[in-house]
Parts: C-alpha cells; structure tokens; sequence
C-alpha cells in the first residue's frame, strides 16, 4: 500500500511543474543570457542556487541535472520504477530542452561543478537511499552501515571510466548538449575554477572541493557583477537524517590502492585536479 507521505511526492512536484512549464513555454529566450545551474548530483548545486536567487540575480536561474535526450530518459526510466513520481529538475529539463533545440542563438550561461568521485558516489548514495536501497534501512531507521559500505566498495571495483556517472557527465551531457568538449579547455587547478567561452554559451566549471575559496571571486567573474554574492549552504549532508551513519561509512571505507589508482588516473580527474589533490584523495581512501 503506497503510504500518504509518497503520495504526496508524487503529487506536489507534478503539480509545482505544471506551473514551471507554463512559465518556461511562454518565455522567450533570446540573445539574453538565461542561467542554468548544470550539473551531476551531489557536487553543491543548492549551494549555487540558493545564494543566487539571494542575490536576487536578474537573469532567469534554472537547476538541472540533465538535457540530453538519453539523460532525460534514463532519469525518467529510474524516477517511474521507484515510483515516487518525477522531480521538479526533470520537468524543467524537458521543457529547457526544447528550448535548446529549437533555436540555436539563444545565449546560456551554465554554472557546472566537478566532484572527486569516490566523495560524490558516496553522497549520491545516502541522498537517494530510501528511495533507491531501502533495503540498507534498518526498522529502526537506522542504516545497515556493513552493507552499505560492502556495497559501495563493490561499485569501486567495479569503476569503468566510460560508464562511471561522475567521470562520463560533461562528455554525455554538456558536450552532447552544446557541442563543446570541455576537456580540450585548460582548467585552473590553482584557482579551481575556468571559464570557457564559445559562441553565445559561456561555461563556469567550479571545482566543488574549492567553494569556500573562490566562491564570490569566480561566480561574480562569471556573472560580470560587482557586488559580492554570498555562499549560501544548501542540502548539506552533515545535517541530514543519516548524518551519524555517513561519517560512520566515510570513516570504515577503505578501497584499494589498485581500484584508487584506477579512478584517480581518469581523464576526469587527472584535468580537473592537481597531483597533490589526487594524493590526499589517495591517502584519505585507500
């Protein structure tokens, strides 16, 4: 029996993304830039959210997670077996898609971030556990701290750079998308963050581990504002329900130097992080 509180999952993001539509359909993009946060789950997109719609930034603001066909599908394919009804962010997806492909002058400026993938794939796990592995709860709500560490030790075994979510996001979305191949870009490993610029997209890919550093100074760059915006932290793992279970599992999991030397020789992160990051990545899992 679906219970009352899934229900209403189901319902209210319906609901909020009729709206959305009707407000997407009848805008009209143009040589004036729309922003669209862009990226993977789980590297701080709320964070960039939130602190811009604080900063009350003129330009329409959209967070999303997918704009390719195959992404969007294989997200409404996941969304509909767990049966939990279709998030906003897919919605708005679908309809920024169209948005997309029917004309090609209209300008974007995308916000994407870079996670670590072993940090990441271990936060996306706890913020889709209920949904996705209710078989790591417990009854008395608790997580099965064993097997969800036995089980995320597998999936780094088993990395394959070519289908790993993390490593495969910015060449299965982002170059799909617009055609712009972001690895033939230099990026900043000092300043954690770059700016690429091709026709009328401008991309900002911000390194997630460097936010608290160069937030401001790359966001209002980008934006070409003078004002300071202020970071505003949003959907932080460490005040969540499985906050205890988290660090319990973040601080068990050891993976091998083998399988650690594989992920972190990756195209992915071999541009995005410098050889000192990579080592105290190393140290820190292995």
């Amino acid at each position: 029996m679906i219970s009352l509180k899934k229900i209403l999952r189901q319902i209210y993001p319906y609901s909020i993304g009729l709206v959305e539509q009707i407000v997407i359909s009848s805008r009209t993009f143009s040589k004036k830039s729309s922003i669209l946060i862009y990226q993977m789950g789980k590297v701080g997109s709320s964070t960039i959210e939130k602190s811009l719609k604080s900063a009350a930034i003129k330009e329409p603001v959209y967070h999303i997670h997918f704009l390719s066909n195959e992404g969007i599908n294989f997200a409404e394919q996941y969304y509909r077996e767990l049966n939990c009804g279709l998030p906003r962010h897919l919605i708005r997806s679908k309809m920024l898609r169209e948005a997309i492909t029917s004309s090609s002058g209209n300008s974007w400026k995308i916000i994407t971030l870079v996670r670590e993938p072993i940090g990441r794939t271990i936060s996306n796990l706890f913020q889709n556990v209920q949904d996705a592995h209710p078989q790591f709860i417990n009854k008395n709500g608790t997580l099965k701290i064993t097997q969800v560490t036995d089980y995320l030790i597998q999936c780094f075994n088993d990395f394959n750079e070519a289908d790993d979510f993390t490593c495969s996001w910015l060449d299965k979305e982002v170059n799909k998308v617009f055609r712009i191949d972001t690895y033939s870009y230099p990026f900043d490993q000092n300043k954690g963050y770059s700016i690429i610029q091709k026709n009328n997209i401008e991309i900002l890919i911000l390194r997630m581990e460097d936010m608290n550093n160069n937030f401001n100074e790359a966001l209002s760059r980008f934006l070409n504002i003078s004002k300071p915006i202020i970071m505003e932290k949003a959907n932080i793992g460490k005040k969540k329900k499985y906050s205890n279970d988290y660090k319990s599992v973040v601080g068990n999991i050891k993976i091998s130097d083998q399988i650690c030397d594989k992920i972190y020789q990756s195209k992915y992160v071999q541009h995005f992080y410098s050889s000192e990051m990579i080592d105290s990545f190393f140290k820190k899992w292995s």
